[in-house]
């Protein structure tokens, strides 16, 4: 099921429609809180100092789990563009690693056609003729195809009122548009009858059509192509404890994690449920398939942090393996691989088979 990412931006006073952050006087509300409760004489000027700086930290540590753990898609953007800091949320929505991600600018990853209108409008806010704006704008995921988003920005103001940084939230809204779209958009309406809604990789009918054309390559040259079928381990759970949008969340953080982990020649698709396959146009020599199959292990099995329930938790994979014969078909290359995956896990979790 999809579960659109929006934003909170913490610390934004609302009024007459307006949105000001101001986020250092957010953190000394909080600090001055903690004060209030701290006993001994008002008197004492040095120990006063002292408890204002711990709380002062205190607050800053708790405003940035805030920030990190909230379900709702959120970035911190420099005075140039550049993203400063961005939740895993937001990560989720644009598809690149947090840390990849930071560095970058928001121009870097805007569609060319919609940067005009957000840099008019993000001047007019540095110049103080508008408090903040709201527009509906592309982004270029990581993986290439475009998306659509619900931007609004804030500024974050210094205490002279001048505009030190801004905060972004935004909303996927890329489903609604292709609603919106279905009369004149035949390209975009395209794309989604090939790729998967949640996850934005390759769907079971794209990896078909996929695995046919490099079949009937491979009777024309020498090449064979390898697939592993991956079935995740202890993913049930997550939904059952948690509630799908968990588990969605889930099944986005490992589709971002296996396009990083896999060749550039490679097509990663999601075959249904909680199940996904990597495609290689050629056979791989004995000593790729390991290496390949750690690389999966390691981006599966690595600690996925959950925005919606602030949890942490681990999930594996198992795996099947098959190269194409010949007069294989998709449907029979699938097959055996299906059969491999099977055998994988009645030996246990994290194994693969062939």
């Amino acid at each position: 099921m999809d579960c659109h990412q929006s934003s909170i931006e913490a610390g934004a006073d609302r009024s007459e429609g307006q949105s000001v952050v101001t986020v250092e006087p957010e953190v000394e509300h909080l600090a001055r809180r903690v004060v209030a409760r701290v006993p001994g004489p008002p008197s004492d000027d040095a120990l006063r100092f002292r408890d204002v700086e711990a709380a002062l930290a205190l607050a800053e540590e708790q405003f940035e789990a805030l920030f990190l753990s909230s379900p709702l898609a959120a970035a911190l953007v420099a005075l140039d563009g550049t993203l400063v800091r961005a939740n895993e949320s937001f990560a989720i929505v644009t598809g690149y690693e947090r840390d990849v991600l930071e560095g970058k600018t928001f121009q870097e990853i805007t569609h060319p056609d919609d940067l005009s209108a957000d840099e008019d409008l993000l001047a007019e806010v540095v110049a103080g003729t508008r408090q903040n704006y709201q527009m509906e704008k592309r982004y270029i995921h990581a993986s290439g195809h475009e998306i659509w988003v619900d931007l609004t920005v804030a500024p974050v103001r210094a205490r002279d009122g001048s505009v030190r940084s801004f905060v972004a939230h935004v909303e996927d809204i890329t489903t609604r548009r292709a609603v919106i779209d279905l009369d004149g958009d035949l390209e975009h309406l395209t794309y989604w009858a090939t790729h998967d809604h949640l996850t934005a990789l390759p769907n079971r009918r794209a990896l078909e059509h996929h695995l046919e054309t490099g079949l009937q390559r491979t009777r024309r040259e020498a090449d064979r192509p390898v697939i592993m079928f991956l079935d995740l381990d202890d993913f049930k759970p997550v939904n059952d404890r948690y509630g799908h949008g968990a588990g969605d969340e889930v099944l986005r953080t490992i589709a971002r994690r296996l396009r990083n982990a896999c060749r550039e020649d490679a097509v990663v698709a999601r075959y249904g449920g909680d199940e996904f396959v990597v495609v290689s146009r050629r056979a791989w020599s004995v000593m790729d398939v390991p290496v390949l199959a750690d690389r999966v292990f390691a981006a599966t099995s690595a600690p996925i942090d959950l925005a919606a329930v602030d949890e942490r938790l681990r999930v594996g994979v198992s795996i099947g393996i098959a190269v194409a014969h010949d007069g294989d078909t998709a449907t029979t290359l699938l097959a055996r691989a299906d059969e491999a995956v099977y055998r994988a896990k009645q030996a246990g979790k994290g194994q693969i088979r062939y």
